[in-house]
C-alpha cells in the first residue's frame, strides 16, 4: 500500500504523555583434568550437517584478545555473510544476509531456511537493507527503491510480505534508512539522506497502525550529529539513536517524548585505554517482555588499539553499566537473547556468539 501525501506534523503529545503515564587440597591428577576441560570447552565443536556451527579452527581463535575479555566463539554459516541475526530462544530466530535474503528458523541455529529476498535494493545505495526482528514470527524490512522507502513486513514467519512506500525525495538523496518496532503496531523509520558536504538530513517517522501510514515525527538534521548506525525504542516514549563520526564526542541520543525531542547522552567511560580519540556508538538492544533489559556497544578508538566496550541496563535504559570489553575487532551488528547469551555480526559478516 503506498502512502497518499505524508503529512509534515509531530505527533500528538497527549499520546505520548499518555504512553508515559502507562509505562581443600587438589591432587595432580584433578588438576590435569581441569586444565583438559577448559582446553576442550575454549575450542568448542563442529558439524558437517548444520547450518551455523561454532567453529574450532585457528580462524575462531584470531579475535581472541586478553583474559580480562569477554570470550566469544566464532560460528561459521552455511547461508552465507551475514548483516543481523536475532534469536528469541534456543530455537526461533531470524537473519539477514549480506546479500539481503532472509532466514527463519524454529528448530534452532542448525535449521534455517530461507523465507525471502531483497532484489530490488536501490544499487546506488550499495544495495543497503536493515531490518527489524520483533518476536517469533514478525519482521520488518527497509530500503531504498526509485523515489520511495519500501517497508516490508510478515507477521507469519515469512509466509507472507506487506509492502508501504514512504515518499523521501523531499528531503534529499538515497542512503541509508532504519527501522525499529515495538509490537506489530507501534513502530518508527529514521530516513538519512546521502551526506552532501558533510550535511545530513536525518527526518524521524512513525507509525501506530503496523506501518500502513509514517507520519513525519520531528526533522533531526540539527539535533543528532554525526552519522547514525541504528534507532532503538525501550518503549513508545523513551528511545535511542547511535551515531558514528571520526573526531566527534556524541555517540549516542536519547528521546523521552515519544522521538520529538533528542538530547545526547554521556555514558560512563571505559578507563582501562589509553588515549582515546573517540568513541562510536551502535544502536542499543533490548530484551524481555517489559523490554527494559538490555544491552549497549561503543566502540573506543584508541591511537593504539580499539576495544569494544559492553554496557548493560535493566531500566530500559534510564541507567548503564560498563562491563569488560568484547573478544571482537569489529562490530556491524549485535543482538541477545538474554543477559549471558547473544550474536555478534562482525563487520565482514562474520557471526560470533557466547
Amino acid at each position: 500500500m503506498k502512502t497518499k501525501g505524508i503529512e509534515r506534523r509531530l505527533y500528538d503529545i497527549k499520546r505520548c504523555k499518555k504512553s508515559i503515564q502507562g509505562h581443600g587440597k587438589i591432587s595432580c591428577i584433578a588438576i590435569i583434568a581441569i586444565l583438559l576441560s577448559c582446553i576442550f570447552g575454549i575450542s568448542g565443536c563442529s558439524s558437517k550437517n548444520t547450518v551455523l556451527n561454532e567453529r574450532d579452527d585457528n580462524t575462531a581463535n584470531e579475535s581472541m584478545q586478553t583474559d580480562t575479555e569477554t570470550k566469544m566463539q566464532e560460528v561459521s554459516s552455511n547461508i552465507g555473510l551475514l548483516k543481523q541475526i536475532n534469536m528469541f530462544d534456543q530455537q526461533t530466530g531470524w537473519a539477514l544476509t549480506s546479500e539481503n535474503e532472509v532466514f527463519y528458523t524454529n528448530g534452532g541455529v542448525d535449521y534455517f531456511q530461507s523465507v525471502h529476498k531483497v532484489e530490488t535494493a536501490d544499487q546506488n545505495t550499495d544495495n543497503f537493507v536493515n531490518a527489524c526482528f520483533v518476536d517469533e514470527i514478525t519482521m520488518y524490512l527497509v530500503y531504498f527503491l526509485g523515489e520511495n522507502i519500501v517497508v516490508e513486513s510478515t507477521m507469519d514467519a515469512g509466509q507472507s510480505w506487506k509492502q508501504v512506500l514512504v515518499p523521501y525525495k523531499e528531503y534529499g538523496g538515497a542512503n541509508e534508512a532504519f527501522i525499529n518496532f515495538l509490537d506489530g503496531q507501534n513502530g518508527y523509520l529514521l530516513y538519512c539522506s546521502d551526506p552532501g558536504s558533510g550535511q545530513m538530513t536525518k527526518i524521524l517517522f512513525g507509525t501506530e497502525d503496523g506501518g500502513e501510514h509514517f507520519e513525519v515525527i520531528s526533522d533531526l538534521s540539527n539535533e543528532i550529529s554525526g552519522y547514525p548506525t541504528g534507532i532503538s525504542f525501550s518503549s513508545s516514549s523513551q528511545g535511542y539513536i547511535a551515531t558514528t563520526y571520526h573526531g566527534e564526542s556524541k555517540y549516542l541520543f536519547q528521546t523521552t517524548d515519544c522521538g520529538v525531542t533528542w538530547e545526547s547522552l554521556s555514558l560512563e567511560q571505559y578507563d582501562k585505554i589509553a588515549d582515546v580519540s573517540y568513541v562510536e556508538g551502535y544502536p542499543p538492544v533490548f530484551y524481555g517482555k517489559e523490554r527494559q533489559e538490555g544491552k549497549l556497544i561503543l566502540k573506543y578508538v584508541g591511537t593504539k588499539k580499539n576495544s569494544n566496550i559492553e554496557y548493560t541496563t535493566q531500566d530500559g535504559g534510564l541507567t548503564w553499566n560498563i562491563n569488560e570489553p568484547l573478544q571482537c575487532d569489529s562490530i556491524q551488528s549485535y543482538s541477545f537473547v538474554d543477559e549471558k547469551e547473544g550474536y555478534i555480526v562482525d563487520e565482514s559478516g562474520r557471526v560470533f556468539h557466547r
